[in-house]
Parts: structure tokens; sequence; C-alpha cells
């Protein structure tokens, strides 16, 4: 067994579990623009083990309802072909 074995074992034996991969996500109605569905289906689904959703409930309930992905205006197509030039 290698040290990380060992470490483990250790670990085990002083009563610790696993390490556990945890990620926040905050939701706030302060936020308003960015509380739509699919944003909150690749923030969860992009979560390793466990997610916790920190903030209010009405913002999550937003979020659930609001469909609508309006079109981004980031210019970007602008900007690549201002480079290409």
């Amino acid at each position: 067994m290698g040290l990380q074995n060992d470490y483990t074992r250790e670990l085990f034996n002083g009563e610790v579990g696993p390490i556990v991969r945890l990620d926040v996500l905050p939701l706030h109605t302060q936020h308003f623009e960015m509380l739509q569905r699919n944003l909150l289906y690749t923030a969860v689904t992009r979560g390793k083990q466990v997610v916790v959703v920190v903030g209010s409930r009405q913002a999550l309930e937003i979020a659930v309802r609001n469909a609508d992905t309006s079109r981004r205006y980031s210019q970007l197509t602008e900007r690549l072909k201002a480079q290409s030039r």
C-alpha cells in the first residue's frame, strides 16, 4: 500500500469520513436577470457530489419558472470578425 492508502486508513480509524465535494450555489433575487431555468440546470448538474442552494425560495421559484432564454448581446461575432481583419 502506498502513502495515500495509509493516510486514508488512518483517517477512517480516527472516525473521519471521506471528503465530500460540496458545491454552493447562491441564489438571490438581486441577480434577477440570471434567474433562468437553463442556467440553474447547468449549475446544479455540474456539481460533483453535493449541491447546496443558498438563498431565497422566491429566487429559486423565479428561476424554475423562467424558461425564457433571452438573446445574449456579447458581440462575439463582431469581435471575431474584427480580429480576423
